[in-house]
């Protein structure tokens, strides 16, 4: 049999944004299945292993995660949601809200100038951004989020421009 070909990727936590580590791709070209066990690449090298202290059995193609000690197929993740829609803007909030996307969807990731600001659950269709400043311009974006922590693509965007200061005094 060929070697495998690997890649890498980041995986990042939906609910705070942080690096959590590398998702590791194998692509075996002609396996049917793989059996196999992971470790945690520590320097105690511990071992994760199936129920009952068994190998992993991965039974067929695609994209599997193993999360809590249990394999699970990967899905792909969510459409698109709408496109945010303008409810209001104040001198230092903008609200706004989008339409919900199809399926299996745990939250949405909100973006505000191309970067993640904010994470709401899946119930959740609208956003209020605050704590910005008077007489600017903001975009936002808002990406669905599988509930295996996949994000989708990004909505279409929306500007918004925050109310001018008031005169002081």
């Amino acid at each position: 049999l060929p070697l495998p070909k690997a890649s890498e990727a980041l995986v990042t936590d939906f609910e705070t944004g942080n690096t959590m580590g590398v998702f590791y791709a194998l692509h075996f070209e002609r396996a049917k299945e793989l059996e196999c066990v992971f470790n945690d690449g520590g320097p105690h090298y511990r071992w994760d292993k199936a129920q009952g202290g068994a190998n992993f059995t991965i039974p067929g193609a695609g994209v599997w995660l193993l999360s809590g000690g249990r394999l699970a197929k990967v899905l792909p993740p969510p459409a698109a949601p709408g496109a945010p829609a303008l409810k209001e803007a104040t001198r230092t909030s903008v609200a706004f809200s989008w339409a919900s996307s199809a399926g299996g969807v745990k939250g949405y990731r909100i973006f505000r100038d191309k970067r993640p600001v904010a994470a709401v659950s899946g119930g959740v269709t609208s956003y209020v951004d605050s704590g910005l400043m008077a007489s600017r311009e903001y975009h936002y974006a808002v990406a669905a989020v599988s509930t295996q922590g996949l994000e989708g693509p990004q909505s279409g965007g929306m500007s918004a421009t925050t109310k001018p200061a008031g005169k002081p005094g």
